[in-house]
């Protein structure tokens, strides 16, 4: 009697774990195969366990990963931060805004950019562009804004669409807060850049 144990990918990269038992009984072979092929983690390996009482961490721990990444049973699609680490508290307001920054060479990519952001992200606000610098901003930009604090859970899908977006050399992003650690912080400390980042001109902020 001896079990063999088969590692596979099936689609969406999850593994799972084939077992094989051949039992030898006289001139009888047995060959049974326990092929588990369902989808989620749960019903995939509690049906090894149930028959077997065995089933692979590692595999299981892929599997969770992977469930959890697609927007399955994880706790931290609940998460206020969600996948960004974040050191600060944001005030009950709009969360966070954006800055596109652009030189007059990249206007065209920096409007194409903001115009595929209103059909994609129809929750943001969005203003009139700056075609001088302005406040803190050296250079001209378009802004918008998270719109309202139930959208505070956004952030990762808004800074990973960008960070796709924008390519070496391209445009440079700002994504601040608007947290309780104040403005210069939000600006400095607690801001997010993608692409180049720009000297804002804050110097004369109050630091808290």
């Amino acid at each position: 009697f001896f079990l063999a144990v088969l590692t596979l990918q099936i689609e969406g990269g999850c593994r799972v774990e084939h077992y094989i038992i051949m039992m030898y009984h006289g001139h009888l072979l047995l060959l049974i195969v326990v092929l588990s092929l369902t989808i989620t983690v749960g019903d995939c390996f509690q049906l090894l366990i149930a028959h077997f009482g065995i089933a692979s961490a590692d595999g299981y721990q892929h599997c969770r990963k992977m469930t959890s990444q697609d927007g399955g049973s994880s706790s931290s699609n609940n998460d206020d931060n969600n996948a960004i680490d974040l050191s600060y508290t944001l005030k009950e307001r709009n969360p966070y805004d954006v800055h596109v920054y652009y030189t007059e060479e990249q206007e065209e990519d920096a409007f194409r950019l903001r115009d595929t952001m209103k059909g994609k992200f129809s929750w943001m606000r969005f203003y009139n562009p700056k075609g001088v610098p302005i406040g803190p901003h050296p250079i001209p930009m378009w802004e918008a804004d998270f719109g309202s604090y139930e959208n505070r859970h956004k952030l990762d899908k808004i800074r990973d669409f960008l960070a796709k977006e924008v390519h070496d050399g391209g445009l440079s992003i700002l994504i601040h807060p608007h947290s309780t650690d104040g403005d210069y912080a939000d600006h400095t400390k607690n801001a997010m850049w993608v692409g180049e980042k720009q000297n804002l001109r804050i110097q004369g902020w109050q630091r808290n």
